[in-house]
């Protein structure tokens, strides 16, 4: 312009000619395009380098953003590339994209086609264990499981807990988990005894001496009869949790329906049941690696809603989410959380400190319109990453439907506007939008 204006070396460094705006992970998943010049985004959560470490996003945004389209579009592509989709969903918003994928769904809470046998190993490995080792550690802490899952059931006190894991590992010595030469990667559900096998066990129960039996005999019995209340008889429970297990998410696309098994609700019968669910995904989800360590099977947990996760009344749920976001990576794992309430995330400190750490094993993350009070918690998102610049605030705030910025790592983000293609238009939209 020749007015002799002097650039400073921000301004300059900040300018049009110096925006990252390349992304190819070499993937067929075209995300959609770049708003500053228009180049195709890329996109593969799997990536791995110095600066993508975890393969976990989180995709924000409010009601009507696109949020769970651009969700489904990513699952729909990872699912044709032969990973092993599972996902929480607590409203039943993937009930309708599973049968179009033959994908099995599950609905948890009412005991409609789905037992889970408390009393069956989850096989969590260490692969720095010999085989023995392994399996009694796997024992032992699966009956911990059982201890949690009945306390939170039965409110036993702390004596009967402890009885509860004396007699539970009778009962599997007896059943030769403890044999050195078992495998239990071949074992079947049918092969581990359910309730009504331990109620067996305990009626003959035979205490080893006079000291045990003074301490435990009123236990011993407390138990029975609980047990015998809570699980037998056409009980509320018997079609829940006494049988063999009926799901083993064998198929490559699962959905748990939780739409009956609520998060909010400080019901005993709620927290065990919802803790044995998320037990047995975090069993699916290390077995992904341990059925086979030198492969290279994928599996993706996608949580939708997780606000409804992330909720003090039940921290069992955060807990898990906070333990799965950490861990997930080690067994070939994504996670992909959903939410329309991120400041859900910041309700308190316990939920905000679980939170934080969530968060920082977030990659990537997807935000979509936004109103104020998610975008003051979003703030927090990027505190430790390159601060949002107020013109990102401005688009995110009223952003078209599917747009928004897309966060890579500490340093790299792009303003985006999602492509779908005419068979994804055609598997994905409700009436011609990406309300759905």
């Amino acid at each position: 312009l020749n007015n002799d204006l002097e650039m400073v070396s921000e301004n300059i460094s900040k300018g049009w000619g110096f925006i990252n705006s390349e992304l190819n992970d070499k993937t067929p998943l075209l995300f959609g395009f770049d708003r500053t010049t228009n180049s195709p985004l890329f996109l593969d959560i799997k990536t791995k380098n110095s600066q993508r470490v975890y393969s976990n996003m989180l995709v924000t945004g409010t009601p009507g953003a696109g949020k769970s389209t651009l969700m489904k579009k990513m699952i729909l592509h990872y699912l044709i590339y032969g990973v092993d989709i599972v996902i929480l969903d607590p409203q039943r918003e993937y009930s309708k994209f599973a049968k179009m994928f033959n994908g099995e769904v599950f609905e948890m809470g009412t005991g409609i086609n789905t037992l889970i046998n408390p009393l069956q190993l989850d096989l969590q490995f260490n692969e720095q264990l010999s085989i023995n080792n392994q399996n009694k550690i796997i024992i032992s802490t699966n009956v911990r499981k059982v201890q949690k899952f009945l306390k939170l059931m039965c409110n036993f006190n702390d004596i009967q807990v402890r009885f509860i894991g004396k007699s539970l590992t009778e009962l599997y010595n007896k059943w030769n988990f403890y044999d050195k030469n078992i495998n239990f990667l071949k074992l079947r559900n049918t092969d581990y005894p359910t309730i009504n096998d331990y109620i067996n066990f305990l009626e003959n129960y035979e205490f080893d001496n006079k000291n045990d039996r003074d301490i435990y005999l009123k236990s011993q019995k407390m138990l029975l009869a609980t047990l015998k209340s809570e699980f037998t008889n056409n009980s509320p429970y018997e079609a829940l949790y006494n049988g063999h297990t009926n799901i083993n998410l064998s198929s490559h696309f699962n959905i748990i329906d939780t739409y009956n098994l609520s998060t909010k609700d400080d019901s005993p019968a709620s927290k065990a049941g919802l803790f044995l669910i998320l037990s047995f995904l975090q069993n699916k989800i290390s077995n992904n690696y341990f059925s086979n360590p030198n492969g290279n099977n994928w599996i993706m947990l996608v949580i939708d809603e997780a606000h409804k996760f992330i909720d003090p009344i039940n921290p069992i749920a955060l807990d898990f989410v906070w333990d799965t976001a950490k861990t997930i990576r080690k067994y070939r794992g994504m996670l992909v959380l959903g939410t329309q309430n991120f400041m859900d995330f910041n309700q308190n400190q316990l939920v905000s400190t679980k939170s934080a750490g969530i968060l920082e094993n977030m990659q990537y993350s997807i935000t979509l319109r936004s109103n104020y009070q998610d975008i003051e918690a979003l703030k927090n998102l990027f505190e430790n990453r390159i601060p949002l610049t107020q013109s990102e605030l401005q688009y995110i705030s009223s952003a078209p439907v599917g747009s928004g910025i897309l966060s890579i790592d500490n340093t790299t983000r792009f303003q985006f506007q999602s492509y779908f293609n005419e068979i994804e238009k055609e598997l994905l939209f409700n009436n011609g939008n990406l309300n759905k």
